[in-house]
């Protein structure tokens, strides 16, 4: 019989790793819901802890922040493994110009990098 993992979400958990997924990749709660083609106040009552997210949406949102999906869950404490790490912009900030740059020269180099990823 296969172990149901709805009965080990912790949505508290939850609610408190999203939010610091948000502040930790300066990320609004609009522009996740625009991610994940829902409703922004949908996010909103995920991050206050007032509804539970169907697991399909705990998946893409793991995905998009680069986490494992069991830390989001609350089942584990190893946030990242080793093929979902994805940096944070407050890390490249840091690696690139020790911490020190505007948010638009930042954008800026996003989109350089985009633009060599495209181009292979």
């Amino acid at each position: 019989m296969k172990k149901n993992q709805d009965n080990e979400f912790n949505q508290a958990l939850f609610s408190k790793r999203l939010t610091e997924l948000l502040y930790e990749n300066s990320v609004t709660t609009r522009e996740l819901a625009d991610k994940l083609q829902m409703n922004h106040a949908t996010i909103v009552r995920y991050a206050n802890a007032v509804t539970k997210p169907k697991m399909p949406t705990v998946e893409k949102i793991s995905e998009i922040f680069g986490v494992s999906e069991l830390w989001l869950k609350g089942i584990s404490e190893t946030k990242f493994d080793k093929k979902t790490r994805k940096i944070t912009d407050k890390e490249l900030m840091f690696a690139l110009f020790g911490g020190d740059v505007t948010e638009e020269k930042l954008s800026e180099v996003k989109k350089f990098a985009q633009f060599i990823k495209d181009k292979n």
